[in-house]
């Protein structure tokens, strides 16, 4: 078990000679996972997906809501196959506002699981790789001079 300052990381063995990683956002009265990453895929608030559904994944910059001391954010990104629907899951945190997990609209088209980065990029990396065996797409930085991206969450 890692404690950082908001997070706490979990490794455990399911029992079958495999690893999975859970990810408790802290300190939180009740201390619900933020997320599950196993061999066969992630769940989190919003579902399960399998590795096989993710196309590929990738760290994007997203403006911060006007109550924000800062002007933008990082979040980890799982651009999924178009049928891709993920299979409900319960007991997860949900987060707040711009920290919570969500499915949306991808600029490009299909759907994709927006995260919340729970240590730096490149532990985040590091750790979604222990898992996941795709393609790794370029960061994408937000353009402050273009409009807001649309924000069409299909979670509900």
């Amino acid at each position: 078990m890692h404690v950082d300052g908001t997070l706490v990381r979990c490794r455990v063995s399911d029992g079958m000679n495999s690893e999975v990683e859970v990810v408790y956002p802290s300190p939180v009265r009740r201390w619900r996972p933020l997320l599950r990453l196993d061999p066969g895929g992630l769940e989190c608030a919003v579902g399960r997906v399998e590795w096989a559904e993710v196309t590929s994944v990738q760290f994007v910059e997203f403006k911060n809501s006007e109550l924000s001391k800062h002007d933008s954010f990082w979040r980890l990104v799982l651009n999924l196959r178009a049928d891709t629907r993920p299979i409900p899951v319960r007991g997860y945190f949900r987060g707040f506002g711009d920290g919570r997990p969500r499915l949306a609209g991808s600029p490009a088209g299909g759907p994709r699981m927006e995260l919340p980065l729970w240590d730096t990029e490149h532990h985040v990396l590091k750790t979604v790789l222990r898992f996941y065996r795709g393609e790794v797409a370029t960061r994408v930085k937000y353009d402050q001079n273009a409009p807001r991206w649309p924000d069409r969450d299909i979670a509900g």
